[in-house]
């Protein structure tokens, strides 16, 4: 009989390998035009795809299990014949690939390496036109001044998603943007129209949604318990709709150029003490990170953070909430292109991960929690 702690456990070690499968397949392709001559660039990259199929069909989230026990945990297993072998020894391994020989990259190459344009100097002022409609944004005069995500001095860009039957909710949201307009005029907030379930069903009958083979929508209704569900790769419209709201709003930023955004649910109160300080607790993070939780229901993590010394630490399985989440242009580019394998529909969920914060933190490949909230 499978326990609701086998599945999570077997849930946590599947998250953590689709996150290294993607870290590495970002390495690949960023720095292929370092690495080695074509052909062996293209071997490399092939062998890299093929042990990371067998990470993807070794995890056992829907069907073998050992007693209680599920069959997934040997994907976690080391030895000659091991995934964790094939990229950590030997000369045929891909960390000997990018670590060593004439055609290497080494970690303090990749240190060095020149930011790209969307990390360069100060961008020039931009005209903002009240919106009438939905997604309004307010910028507390009409201007903005963008600047990039590493710069001494950043814009803050917040996206807030809001049910359009949420009328009170949109109210409070709106009232408390605007009264941080008059004393923080850098930061702009962007309401962004969230999915139901009803739009969950009209964009999966359009092929709006495309889902992969073995991962479907939970009869309406169902009374089972969720987990037991996503056990079977069946997720409820609730959590599909959840998911691409989300999903929504990263878009938003993406398309609006945006080079940091703080993703918010429309329950969410952000302090003043909070647009005062996060700069510089947001520069206590890892310099590699692309995803920030800046708030989660872990008890585990809650608890911790009153004599926790770290403020950040790796998100794990288990961090759950995206109530609140910044996201920076990598981990934007990360994210919409991990839900984009099928060029006929607009959002393609094609691993077996739906849950918002799961699919999130584990597309953006570099997801840190913050041991202090700031008041949010």
């Amino acid at each position: 009989m499978v326990t609701e702690e086998d599945y999570l456990e077997t849930k946590a070690s599947f998250l953590k390998q689709k996150q290294k499968q993607i870290e590495m397949e970002r390495i690949v392709e960023v720095n292929q035009d370092f690495l080695t001559p074509r052909l062996e660039r293209e071997q490399a990259k092939e062998e890299l795809m093929h042990a990371y199929k067998r990470v993807l069909d070794s995890k056992v989230l829907v069907s073998m299990m050992d007693g209680s026990r599920l069959v997934g945990s040997a994907a976690r297993a080391s030895g000659p014949g091991s995934v964790a072998h094939h990229f950590s020894s030997g000369p045929g391994s891909v960390a000997h690939h990018f670590s060593s020989g004439p055609g290497s990259v080494s970690p303090e190459w990749i240190a060095r390496r020149k930011l790209g344009p969307a990390l360069s100097a100060q961008r020039p002022l931009k005209v903002v036109a009240p919106a009438a409609n939905d997604d309004e944004a307010y910028d507390g005069g009409g201007t903005q001044r963008r600047i990039a995500s590493r710069s001494p001095q950043r814009s803050l860009d917040f996206y807030w998603i809001n049910l359009d039957e949420s009328f009170e909710r949109r109210a409070s949201m709106e009232r408390m943007f605007e009264s941080a307009a008059a004393s923080f005029p850098t930061v702009r907030s962007t309401r962004v129209t969230g999915i139901d379930t009803e739009a969950v069903r009209d964009m999966l009958r359009r092929g709006r949604v495309k889902l992969k083979e073995g991962l479907a929508t939970a009869p309406p209704g169902a009374e089972e318990e969720t987990w037991r569900l996503n056990f079977r790769n069946e997720y409820t419209e609730g959590q599909f709709a959840c998911a691409l709201s989300h999903l929504t709003a990263i878009k938003r930023a993406y398309d609006d150029n945006s080079e940091l955004a703080l993703i918010l649910e429309d329950d969410v109160s952000v302090p003043a003490s909070f647009l005062e300080t996060w700069e510089s607790y947001v520069a206590m993070a890892p310099p590699d990170w692309t995803v920030l939780q800046w708030y989660t229901n872990n008890a585990v993590v809650m608890n911790a953070s009153f004599h926790n010394q770290d403020p950040w630490i790796s998100w794990l399985p288990g961090h759950w909430g995206t109530q609140a989440y910044m996201v920076n242009r990598d981990g934007m580019e990360r994210i919409l292109r991990g839900m984009q394998g099928d060029a006929s529909a607009d959002w393609y969920f094609g691993d077996d991960i739906v849950v918002a914060d799961e699919l999130l933190y584990a597309l953006a490949g570099r997801t840190y929690t913050a041991t202090r909230t700031l008041g949010i």
